[in-house]
């Protein structure tokens, strides 16, 4: 009798703390299915970003012309002309003077440089990774 007592007593805490977990699994439930949402999108969007990358570099490689070519004389010069003895002076002259050069120079520079020889993907995983250590 005792223990049929017991039991009424203790029956709707048994079932009140059943409810209780229940309720804290589908919590923890919904959080892992928002968590893995979220980290498929981003997955998605990386991958689709990067395919418009590529398919923007590609683009930039089969429409190749003089610019190119113009691009690669212009950064091959200076290191060329460093092994003639007599280039050497207007070489090192050159670097010295570009020392001088705004910054905003170098932007634009660094920009028609990934834009001519095809390299969006990976500057944008550069700047990934810069923007990630700058925000952490």
């Amino acid at each position: 009798m005792l223990f049929d007592v017991l039991k009424m007593a203790v029956g709707p805490l048994t079932s009140w703390l059943t409810h209780k977990k229940e309720i804290k699994k589908i919590k923890t439930e919904t959080q892992l299915a928002v968590l893995r949402a979220e980290s498929q999108s981003k997955i998605r969007r990386a991958e689709n970003q990067e395919a418009a990358d590529i398919n923007l570099d590609l683009v930039a490689l089969k429409t190749r012309g003089w610019k190119d070519e113009y691009l690669l004389v212009i950064g091959t010069v200076p290191i060329i002309l460093s092994f003639i003895p007599d280039m050497q002076i207007y070489v090192k002259q050159g670097f010295e003077a570009l020392k001088e050069t705004p910054e905003w120079y170098w932007y634009l520079m660094a920009g028609l440089f990934i834009d001519t020889l095809g390299f969006r993907s990976l500057l944008r995983g550069i700047i990934d990774s810069t923007l990630q250590k700058r925000f952490k």
